[in-house]
């Protein structure tokens, strides 16, 4: 439901023209596009302030505004009011050359002076690998909806979600201003092996039933090779090693987290009777060197026995 249109612009239904403006001006210099690159929300409240402002400031607007409600002036702007509308379009439609005035004058610092607005900010999602994103990439991309290729540089230690601004490379100013921006947001990809968290990475690697009763060395994958880990004898499932210095880097310090290695116990599946039958016999009177399961066991008795 839509939001009610003095509410919007913090005035009451009395407002005279002069404050009515005062409170847009106010609103569309905090809320600007240009003041808050990237923020979305922002810019739907810019939106949503100058429809408002559009209706209200508009004498027979504001008389079946008031008299029907968001009803009466629905045929002028549709559901969706100006949320699909470009914001250059809502100032020159609403002020014409007011535009380049007291509110552009206020919102981009220059006092008496005319300055043209700026085109859009635009984004692109840019995806790469862990590996690219831990180490850093020279890459050249292609800008949105334009066969022009620029060179980016991608430092060591981004993450899904982290933006790379490129000054003047958004869209052109209808106006005859600057260009926006361009916002390249990285997306990492999943890694087969690791996951990141932070500076840390974090491994899950199999073992075999053998190898976790007798210990064994086993290959562990890093982001640039690969390392032998030590994996000392009666190791249960789940116990998590920590190799120093083998993590990521990050994009605020030099620190390199670590990489955690958790190894679980894989035990063997489609066993013949006679490998079957080995087991048994290696395993035959063992049972109280299964200290966590005898402990389960003896907890449980305990537990029952209470309840009869």
């Amino acid at each position: 439901m839509k939001r009610d249109y003095y509410e919007i612009l913090g005035v009451d239904r009395n407002v005279s023209a002069p404050d009515l403006k005062k409170a847009f001006k106010r609103l569309a210099i905090k809320y600007h596009p240009d003041k808050n690159p990237g923020n979305t929300e922002a810019e739907a409240k810019f939106k949503e302030a100058a429809e408002a402002y559009e209706v209200l400031s508009d004498q027979a607007k504001r008389q079946t505004y008031d008299q029907f409600g968001h009803q009466g002036v629905n045929s002028n702007f549709g559901q969706s009011g100006f949320q699909n509308v470009d914001i250059n379009d809502i100032f020159n439609n609403i002020f014409g050359d007011e535009i380049f005035g007291d509110i552009f004058g206020d919102i981009f610092g220059r006092a008496g002076s005319r300055r043209p607005p700026r085109g859009r900010n635009i984004q692109m999602a840019f995806e790469m690998s862990l590996e690219e994103a831990v180490y850093g990439k020279d890459v050249e991309i292609r800008l949105p909806n334009s066969n022009k290729k620029v060179s980016v540089n991608i430092p060591a230690g981004v993450d899904t979600g982290n933006k790379i601004r490129l000054t003047g490379e958004g869209e052109a100013s209808q106006y005859g201003g600057e260009h926006g921006d361009l916002f390249i947001v990285v997306q990492v990809q999943k890694h087969d092996f690791l996951e990141r968290e932070g500076n840390h990475l974090y491994c899950e690697v199999p073992i075999r039933v053998d190898q976790a009763i007798l210990g064994a060395e086993i290959e562990i994958p890093t982001l640039s090779k690969k390392v032998l880990l030590k994996i000392p004898p009666e190791t249960q499932t789940g116990k998590i090693f920590k190799l120093r210095d083998l993590g990521a880097g990050s994009l605020r310090g030099k620190t390199t987290g670590d990489l955690f290695v958790r190894v679980v116990v894989e035990t063997p599946s489609k066993l013949s009777s006679k490998q079957k039958t080995a087991i048994e016999s290696a395993f035959l009177g063992t049972e109280e060197n299964f200290h966590e399961s005898d402990n389960f066991t003896t907890k449980i008795n305990k537990k029952f026995k209470s309840l009869c």
